[in-house]
């Protein structure tokens, strides 16, 4: 490996790395998990109370649902939205047969 790409480490990855540091910027939960600044989960709890969405599991995997919101920016409605089409008994129903064919 070139000495040089070691002492001066490309732009790319001083970009990257500053980046990083932002994202980090984040406040710990009681779990000890972060938790995302930026995503309101009463607007989620408000939308999934308009749907058939349970709002119990909701509350149980809420730092899974922040973690999506963080990895893949994914906002309220549309967390909301998949959330739904993952629990859609049609949905679930099709993909259990298109498994078994």
């Amino acid at each position: 490996m070139d000495n040089r790409l070691i002492a001066n480490p490309p732009q790319i990855i001083e970009s990257t790395k500053a980046e990083f540091n932002e994202s980090a910027n984040t406040t710990i939960g009681l779990t000890g998990e972060p938790l995302a600044n930026d995503f309101d989960f009463e607007l989620l709890v408000e939308i999934a109370k308009r749907s058939y969405l349970n709002l119990a599991d909701i509350q149980q995997y809420r730092q899974l649902i922040v973690n999506e919101h963080m990895l893949y920016g994914i906002n309220e409605t549309d967390m909301a939205r998949l959330l739904g089409q993952a629990t859609n008994l049609a949905t679930i129903n099709w993909m259990k047969r298109s498994l078994n064919d």
